[in-house]
């Protein structure tokens, strides 16, 4: 009986083991705890796109798009990006005026959503034409291009036919009803109700 205990603790001393070892092989080959500056497989669709795309607003299917240009609270201009390029996660834009040197924009991701990002930098006004130039943190490779006037106000949008309702919801105004309540004195059994009498 002695033997058959040593048998059994040497075999889960061994299954424990075997499991720490794969756990600690499992960690090692995730590459992305371990590099996390490193990129994996997302990395080559980016490096695989050799020319720069159009930069234009994202009301057509874009994988790297302008949404919006504003002004934050210190009138910086605030350029939102649409960016669902795998791999490219750190970029910059230099935004320039007709006959003008470019200005850095730093971009930064929007913590809680996926595929936005912000850029700051100097004021322009609105209705300025503009040429912007999405440069890779990375390797500093140009990586979409285009030119687009400045809209503070909304959104540009391609001009569509916008259906106009022809009816009206129309509304009938009607008097509240309430409950009708009556009112009644409560009645105790064996008690009959008398009018007071004065002296």
């Amino acid at each position: 009986m002695n033997q058959n205990r040593k048998v059994t603790i040497l075999l889960a001393g061994f299954v424990f083991l075997a499991l720490i070892l794969c756990g600690v092989i499992g960690y090692i080959n995730d590459s992305g705890r371990v590099f996390p500056s490193k990129a994996g497989v997302a990395d080559e669709s980016y490096t695989a796109t050799p020319a720069a795309i159009d930069f234009v607003y994202c009301n057509s299917p874009a994988s790297l798009c302008v949404i919006s240009f504003g002004r934050d609270n210190a009138d910086n201009m605030l350029v939102v990006i649409k960016n669902n390029i795998p791999g490219l996660a750190d970029f910059h834009a230099n935004i320039s005026q007709a006959g003008g040197t470019p200005d850095l924009y730093p971009c930064q991701k929007v913590q809680f959503v996926s595929d936005v990002y912000y850029c700051l930098g100097k004021q322009i006004p609105d209705g300025t034409m503009i040429t912007v130039d999405i440069y890779s943190e990375n390797d500093g490779r140009l990586v979409a291009s285009g030119r687009l006037p400045v809209s503070l106000e909304a959104m540009p949008v391609a001009s569509a036919e916008v259906p106009i309702a022809t009816r009206s919801p129309s509304v009938t105004e009607q008097s509240p009803s309430y409950p009708s309540v009556t009112e009644q004195s409560p009645s105790y059994p064996g008690v009959t109700e008398q009018a007071p009498s004065y002296p």
